[in-house]
């Protein structure tokens, strides 16, 4: 990638039957870069990559209090992006 997008993966040891949710992606946009449509192909073709090898869910852990990032992940409806009500984290 360019100085325009990090990506930095994180891989999680799991066990063998979980192989599917061992890797956690961050990134972050350059200020300047922003609104152009960058996380958003990011996050496509990400998709489409993961449904091709299987995944069934994907799933983005977001602030509620992060006003910017809720919108970004609620704008993406159109491809299928929906909030959970069901799920909730807890952080000790």
């Amino acid at each position: 990638m360019s100085e325009r997008v990090t990506v930095a993966p994180v891989i999680r040891p799991g066990r063998p039957e979980e192989a599917s949710r061992l890797v956690e992606l961050c990134w972050w946009v350059s200020p300047e870069e922003r609104r152009q449509g960058l996380a958003r192909a990011l996050v496509v073709e990400l998709a489409q990559r993961l449904r091709t090898r299987g995944a069934r869910r994907i799933t983005a852990l977001v602030e509620r209090e992060h006003g910017p990032a809720m919108a970004f992940w609620d704008s993406l409806r159109d491809i299928g992006c929906a909030r959970d009500p069901r799920m909730m984290r807890f952080v000790l």
